[in-house]
């Protein structure tokens, strides 16, 4: 019980530690005057720009830790410190989420370096970064790198845990992704269930980490057209949700999302609005209106509308996704290709065939400079965006 209440207030805690962390650095700003350069102003400025990130305000989240950063540097005189890693591998985390791949893999990549220098290798945090990095070689599609990331983290972690460890079945949870991204499913689907067979017999049969194992399964039927099998996974997904968070919390509308892209499938369309709506009412409460989830059910419901006829309403939608995506990801991204192409196919439809030639060649463009050798994450990537 306590657990699923902690859960349930997670998202007002950060609102109200936001607010807290906020005025106390106030405080302690007034009381060292002009000397700011303290470990304890630094953790502050940490603190709120891990807040910030989490509720999608990015810009604001690397001006603060940027600021705690600078202050540590200037404390140790040395960037060989672990509240310095620490604060890399924040800024990591920021650009991840920012889709700046590069600059996560950069910073992670320092804080690796520090953290192997201190504790020579054997430790919980560089397992954890080994897993990160892995995790940002995937979104680069550097598969080969990513599973070595990852079975550098499971090495660390089968020496100081065992095989049937929590831990262990986060790392599990990555590599069946990048087998989903290869295209090799079953492969995938083998490595799920090792992840949720640890999670069963580790945790409560409702725990919220249930969930994440539930959803990958399900995104794999879902691919093979499984969809009776993908729907039952969802459906439980949202159930231990709905139980354990907040109503308002951004994984109950993940759920939502995934149950809506079923129905769509499915050809239950009315259904599939629906589920789309709810999720659609949590984000814009959570996340604003500028965050990539959002962009991801505008274009959801543009399909379905542009199945149903009302090819307005779904050019309308698709701008709306095309908008938030191009203020957020880097141009040269298969999502955005994939919205174009969207948009291209209205005016198509509409007969206004220079615009839908324009969007047709930006779409093509992207398409060219990601395409590789066996195609497979191009084909993969385009059934995961619709």
């Amino acid at each position: 019980m306590a657990t699923i209440m902690l859960y349930r207030y997670i998202s007002r805690i950060d609102i109200y530690l936001s607010i807290y962390i906020e005025k106390s650095l106030q405080f302690k700003l007034a009381l060292y005057e002009s000397d700011n350069y303290y470990a304890d102003i630094a953790n502050s400025y940490c603190i709120i720009a891990n807040i910030h990130n989490r509720q999608g305000r990015y810009n604001e989240a690397l001006t603060i830790c940027n600021r705690s950063l600078q202050i540590l540097l200037s404390i140790f005189n040395t960037d060989s410190h672990p509240q310095i890693a620490a604060s890399y591998a924040t800024l990591g985390a920021i650009y991840y989420n920012c889709s700046k791949y590069d600059k996560s893999v950069s910073m992670y990549k320092r804080s690796l370096k520090i953290l192997l220098a201190i504790t020579y290798g054997n430790h919980p945090d560089v397992v954890e970064l080994y897993d990160l990095i892995g995790t940002v070689y995937r979104k680069q599609n550097r598969y080969d790198d990513s599973l070595s990331m990852h079975q550098k983290s499971l090495k660390i972690q089968l020496s100081l845990f065992g095989n049937n460890h929590i831990i262990i079945s986060k790392t599990f949870d990555e590599m069946g992704l990048i087998y989903f991204d290869q295209g090799k499913d079953d492969d995938a689907l083998f490595i799920h269930e090792k992840s949720l067979q640890i999670k069963l017999s580790t945790l409560h049969p409702n725990h919220i980490d249930l969930t994440i194992s539930y959803c990958n399964m399900a995104n794999t039927y879902c691919y093979q057209s499984k969809y009776t099998e993908a729907l039952v996974l969802y459906e439980k997904s949202l159930k231990i949700r709905l139980s354990a968070l907040d109503y308002n919390d951004i994984k109950i509308a993940g759920s939502y999302s995934g149950i809506a892209m079923i129905y769509k499938y499915q050809g239950k369309y009315n259904e599939a609005l629906s589920m789309y709506d709810k999720s659609l009412k949590i984000m814009l409460s959570v996340c604003g209106y500028n965050h990539i989830d959002i962009s991801n059910v505008y274009n959801g419901i543009g399909c379905i509308y542009e199945i149903l006829g009302e090819y307005d309403k779904a050019l309308s939608k698709y701008e709306k996704s095309l908008k938030i995506k191009l203020s957020i990801l880097d141009v040269n991204n298969l999502v955005i290709a994939g919205i174009y192409n969207n948009i291209a196919g209205l005016y198509d439809t509409f007969g206004i065939y220079e615009e839908a030639l324009c969007r047709f060649q930006k779409s093509l463009k992207i398409q060219l400079s990601l395409l590789d050798s066996k195609n497979t994450w191009l084909c993969k990537q385009s059934f995961k965006f619709h």
